[in-house]
């Protein structure tokens, strides 16, 4: 006979409250992504994606180990209600090819929903400042944060953030980070050991800013594309020389300043 999970799981574990929030759902997309494939699943596409919500939590995201947490931890089986265990290939294939159709419809309820149910802060935090830093002291960081590469070592390094290096390789998107990512933006999300702790998302744009009124003073013509350092320094110097006022400025901070000077030279930033 099948085991009964439910009295060994606590009325408060987590677990319980994530299979009642999931329950509510609308899964109609989800149901609809096998009926168009005339797909039998072999687990209730409900249960999956509990299963995978609750592993991200727990943050597991290699399909085998999901797999191997479905066989042994008690949570997970209490999920699976006496469903045979899936297997990894079962759980890749979901999250790659039924779970795509449905995946920003199901979270954006679920944010939804505990977001009324006042489950979700909605406190914003700061990704340069001491508060994330505090929070990481405490671990009580956030589920997901934005934050600039240049911190992201202290982090990495001292197991503060998950590490995805085979988050896409697990859902059956094998070379997605290469496919996608340049190579300096892969860098910049390594720790130390060269394993991935991040998704690539924004990149920072460094302008030119010139004053037209300095440059028609000298007599100096407008930057355009072509504009290499030498052209700079050169009109930086005309510029001085004709208004006795400093042809040039460099910001006077880290990212936002000289850090650009030094990755358009060659250089980089230890």
């Amino acid at each position: 006979m099948p085991l009964n999970l439910e009295g060994l799981i606590p009325d408060d574990e987590s677990v319980r409250l994530l299979s009642h929030e999931l329950e509510e759902l609308d899964y109609h997309l989800l149901y609809q992504a096998y009926s168009a494939k005339g797909k039998n699943p072999a687990v209730d596409p409900k249960t999956m994606f509990k299963i995978l919500t609750y592993a991200y939590s727990q943050n597991i995201y290699s399909s085998r180990k999901i797999e191997t947490a479905c066989r042994r931890d008690i949570n997970f089986m209490w999920l699976l209600a006496g469903q045979k265990a899936p297997d990894h290939s079962t759980i890749a294939r979901f999250r790659a090819g039924f779970l795509s159709a449905a995946c920003e419809d199901l979270f954006h309820q679920m944010v939804r929903r505990l977001g009324k149910e006042g489950e979700l802060s909605k406190e914003t935090v700061f990704i340069d400042g001491t508060k994330l830093e505090a929070a990481a002291i405490s671990n009580q960081m956030p589920d997901v944060f934005w934050m600039h590469t240049n911190e992201i070592l202290k982090y990495a390094d001292y197991g503060k953030i998950a590490d995805l290096t085979d988050l896409y390789d697990e859902a059956g998107q094998p070379g997605y980070f290469q496919e996608h990512f340049s190579e300096v933006s892969l860098s910049n999300i390594q720790g130390s050991d060269g394993r991935y702790y991040g998704v690539p998302k924004d990149k920072d744009t460094v302008g030119l800013v010139y004053n037209k009124e300095m440059f028609d003073a000298a007599k100096v013509p407008y930057p355009d594309e072509t504009w290499t350092w030498d052209d700079l320094c050169d009109a930086s110097q005309k510029i001085y020389n004709a208004t006795g006022k400093y042809g040039y400025m460099a910001y006077g901070d880290d990212q936002l300043g000289y850090w650009n000077f030094v990755y358009q030279n060659g250089g980089c930033i230890l």
